[in-house]
């Protein structure tokens, strides 16, 4: 195998380049166990005060990095498998739990995957030391590709609910009610925005809605038509005697601002469930500035792209 020997100066500070450019091998010699294979530092692994440095593979357009003695990155994710060396693992595992962090242990080896614009990109990658901070990798870049689809993206390709992969929606939990809104605009059904509802809460964990060319006009007035929300239980329903002069707005999770391209997709937005009591203040001001940027964003949708929006998960 072949030995590699990197000699680099000192780095200050956090730097978006390639792992061999921005760390140095603590002891200058290291064997790979796959030839071609490049060998990189990872700080940050006890305390990142310590040091702390990202790895971004040459090719990717984003870094991981170690955090809580867990890899991660925000483009990127992993699972772990029995390997000792790199040469042995010949190929992505097919239907493999991808995770978003992997915790780093001695001698681990692990698959990551990184998605690109259009297409996942893979690296095979092992331990090879952890030495205080810092966590010595060996890793290689892999050939295959895989095209980016709404059944591999999204992890609720099985349920039955064909809604759920329209956006790339989380996760779906058997503990709450998933409910999705449909419209009807030129004769052509559409998914107007989804929710999960919380119902120990009695509010939403999170709702996810799209900007595109047909959603982004803006061709009707505010409704003001509150409603239950029909995809719902009855005894899950909130309604105006809930949160009636209890001193807090009715703030949108969707926007009615943003669903104006047809009046039902307005109304849709007074539901109770996509509601979230706030301050006025609140609702008024950073909530009410945080609504327009999305809708800015999302009425440079004309030209025919797309752009989704999920609002901040509620944790139960």
């Amino acid at each position: 195998m072949k030995n590699y020997l990197l000699v680099l100066g000192l780095a200050l500070g956090l730097f978006n380049v390639s792992c061999e450019e921005q760390n140095t091998l603590p002891n200058g010699y290291v064997e790979t166990t796959q030839d071609g294979a490049y060998t990189s530092v990872l700080k940050g692994y006890e305390n990142p005060a310590l040091g702390f440095t990202t790895c971004q593979p040459e090719g990717f357009n984003a870094s991981f990095y170690i955090q809580d003695k867990s890899f991660c990155g925000s483009a990127y994710s992993f699972v772990s498998v029995s390997a000792h060396r790199l040469d042995d693992m010949a190929e992505v595992p097919a239907n493999a739990d991808w995770q978003p962090s992997a915790a780093v242990v001695p001698d681990g080896a692990y698959w990551v995957r990184y998605r690109d614009m259009q297409v996942y990109r893979f690296l095979k990658m092992r331990v090879m030391q952890i030495d205080g901070n810092a966590v010595t990798l060996e890793y290689v870049i892999a050939t295959e590709t895989v095209a980016i689809t709404n059944e591999n993206v999204n992890a609720n390709a099985g349920y039955e609910n064909v809604s759920v992969t329209g956006y790339e929606i989380p996760r779906l939990d058997d503990r709450y009610v998933y409910a999705d809104h449909y419209v009807t605009v030129n004769g052509v059904e559409r998914l107007n925005y989804a929710l999960e509802w919380n119902p120990d809460m009695r509010h939403a964990n999170w709702v996810a809605f799209s900007f595109d060319s047909t959603s982004s006009a803006d061709v009707v007035k505010r409704t003001d038509a509150w409603a239950v929300d029909p995809k719902l239980p009855e005894d899950m329903w909130t309604m105006e005697e809930d949160h009636k002069s209890d001193g807090f707005d009715k703030g949108h999770l969707c926007a009615s601002e943003d669903r104006v391209y047809s009046k039902k997709a307005n109304e849709q937005t007074f539901y109770y469930s996509n509601m979230s009591p706030q301050l006025n203040d609140f609702n008024g001001g950073f909530w009410a500035k945080m609504e327009a940027r999305v809708q800015i964003w999302g009425r440079s949708t004309v030209s025919g792209t797309s752009i989704r929006y999920m609002s901040p998960k509620v944790e139960p």
